[in-house]
């Protein structure tokens, strides 16, 4: 059990920077990078405010995807609740403010969930596995 609480490097995941605003899903992409082998992401950035999304939340597609693919409910999945899928898409991994004295470094954890619990904001309903 210890292990599986043990934090490990993602390596080789992209992510992307933008600039703190309001309306987060439409702001421009600063800059598009990929974690090293260590799992580290390195840039120099001007004081200001930013925030770091993933793949599914560098644009609304994800967004409208999973609108349309959970819409209805089946015997194995929830419908999708609208709202808390809003806030999943306006919610970034990480938020980060450059002082002038500039950030030496931050984390940002992701947890492996299991498969029938990887997608946002839908309850699934069958059977869970021994």
């Amino acid at each position: 059990m210890k292990e599986l609480a043990t934090p490990k490097a993602f390596p080789n995941k992209k992510f992307y920077l933008k600039k703190e605003e309001p309306g987060r899903v439409a702001a421009k992409i600063l800059i598009e990078t990929t974690s090293d082998s260590s799992g580290i992401l390195k840039f120099n950035l001007a004081p200001g405010k930013y925030f770091i999304v993933d793949d599914l939340k560098k644009d609304s597609v994800a967004y409208f995807a999973l609108l349309k693919k959970y819409k209805e409910g089946s015997s194995y999945y929830t419908p999708i609740d609208k709202e808390c899928l809003k806030t999943w898409i306006e919610t970034p991994e990480l938020i980060i403010e450059v002082t002038k004295e500039g950030i030496k470094e931050f984390g940002i954890n992701y947890y492996n969930d299991c498969t029938w619990n990887r997608i946002p904001c839908v309850h699934y309903l069958g059977t869970l596995p021994p």
